[in-house]
């Protein structure tokens, strides 16, 4: 294996992530760095990697990869502090920026279907809560809400005031659709999904 040079004051890169960016059946790396831009290696076949190419993004948070717009290339949701950011995939040509929707979030988040529309949503980590964007098959996202607010599980107001600190989906009630897991402080608290 090879050490690959992602750009500069790399130490204490924020995310990596993974997509096949050019479509040529190779997962390229993606790397978002502290000077909020992403450095983005094509893969060349054979564990080799081309030179960095960078993307200006303006967010040191973190980011996710999924096809928003359901056009078969993968996309991009960046999280800075008060938003989730939409970066439409152009195959070889990266990215361009779609615009940005407010979450009041504290720069994370994940994507996943949660109300099994065919579109992949935005969940977000708030201070004290989680927050939803849903998808809508274009590149935008609805209006943030709260997720699990009132449920079988006994939780009230997402986390119930504590800060949320790691998120994980699965279907608890097996009705179908994914309920969420978040770490809040000494617990794992249980939301049950009622967006659909």
């Amino acid at each position: 294996m090879s050490d690959y040079f992602v750009g500069r004051a790399a130490l204490g890169a924020a995310t990596i992530g993974f997509t096949d960016l050019d479509q040529d059946g190779d997962d390229d790396i993606l790397v978002n760095l502290p000077q909020a831009e992403m450095s983005v290696l094509s893969n060349e076949g054979a564990a080799a990697f081309a030179a960095p190419a960078f993307l200006q993004t303006g967010v040191r948070g973190s980011f996710e990869v999924g096809d928003i717009d359901r056009d078969g290339r993968d996309d991009l949701v960046a999280f800075d502090r008060e938003n989730a950011i939409l970066w439409i995939g152009q195959g070889t040509s990266g990215f361009f920026r779609a615009g940005s929707t407010p979450t009041g979030a504290a720069g994370r988040g994940q994507l996943v279907d949660l109300n099994q529309d065919g579109l992949l949503d935005v969940v977000v980590i708030d201070v004290g809560g989680v927050r939803v964007l849903l998808g809508t098959g274009d590149p935008s996202f609805g209006a943030t809400q709260a997720f699990g607010a009132s449920n079988s599980f006994g939780v009230i107001d997402s986390a119930g005031g504590r800060d949320v600190e790691g998120l994980a989906f699965l279907d608890m009630d097996e009705d179908g659709d994914p309920d969420l897991a978040a770490a809040a402080e000494r617990d794992v608290v249980l939301l049950e999904n009622s967006l659909r």
